[in-house]
């Protein structure tokens, strides 16, 4: 899956924590869990995604506030489980790998960091060193959305990678990155977010925690309820301006109006279905 998105995992996204078990050992680590939310009424439970004649599908676990705290794939993969460690075989060294979260009092995330260190033991490697650490931080406005976040590499010569959400009456209108620079390519993100368009003359009220655009997926699949306050709308444009492509979305909603289908096409072939998403809400 994943047209447009970057490797920060995507982190999308994104990304994020990753890797498959809690530890749940160390009492002192912060768990994330909100002294005081606003919950939504309901929780995404499920997202089968079609693209390219692929599916995908994707379960998620919350806690008892109503913030995810782990997402499952259909090949078994298990991401988002903030605050733990796992262990790997890396260059020929066994190393212990620390994913550290810290968040908001309402969950949200703030703080987010890798680091690797050695535990096997030589002369040549002697225990417990740090051969590399990413971190990235997150801002948010006085309203609680998500403006701005940056990443922080230990090794100098990596460039800083920056992210901007711009927003207008509880919407995102724009999404944008500084030069991201890859082995071969290098790109910039700028996408311009629209809630109207001469199909859909009345915004959609978005009764979701979906957070569009974050982080680098504009189909949304790097799904997590824990970047801040969500937009007021469901968009139904999404605007590429450096190449002036636009993507639309269809909504199908349920009796309550939460979007149990999407359907994507560029606005000039709108016959062509290039993704299909399927919700299930709980």
């Amino acid at each position: 899956m994943g047209k447009n998105i970057f490797i920060w995992g995507i982190f999308c996204v994104l990304s994020a924590v990753l890797f498959s078990s809690c530890n749940k050992e160390d009492e002192e680590i912060d768990k994330g869990n909100p002294e005081s939310v606003t919950q939504k009424q309901k929780h995404l439970v499920s997202l089968t995604c079609h693209e390219s004649g692929k599916t995908e599908n994707i379960t998620y676990k919350y806690d008892a506030t109503g913030k995810m705290i782990k997402k499952s794939f259909s090949d078994g993969e298990e991401h988002y489980c903030f605050n733990f460690s796992d262990t790997m075989t890396i260059g020929g060294n066994e190393q212990v790998i620390f994913y550290k979260t810290k968040f908001n009092s309402d969950g949200s995330i703030v703080i987010d960091s890798t680091i690797y260190k050695h535990i096997t033991t030589s002369k040549y490697v002697p225990d417990n060193t740090i051969p590399y650490s990413s971190t990235r931080i997150f801002n948010y406005d006085e309203n609680g959305h998500l403006v701005y976040s940056e990443s922080n590499d230990s090794n100098e010569e990596e460039p800083k990678e920056t992210y901007e959400w711009i927003w207008e009456d509880g919407n995102i209108t724009n999404f944008k990155s500084s030069l991201i620079e890859l082995v071969n390519y290098s790109y910039e993100i700028n996408w311009q977010y629209k809630y109207t368009n001469d199909e859909v003359t009345t915004p959609i009220v978005n009764k979701t925690d979906i957070l569009f655009s974050c982080y680098c997926n504009d189909h949304m699949i790097d799904y997590c309820n824990r970047y801040g306050i969500s937009c007021k709308n469901l968009p139904v444009s999404i605007i590429n301006v450096k190449n002036g492509t636009e993507k639309r979305i269809t909504w199908t909603l349920d009796n309550d109006g939460y979007p149990i289908k999407a359907e994507w096409y560029f606005s000039d072939n709108p016959t062509d279905i290039i993704l299909s998403q399927e919700f299930i809400w709980e």
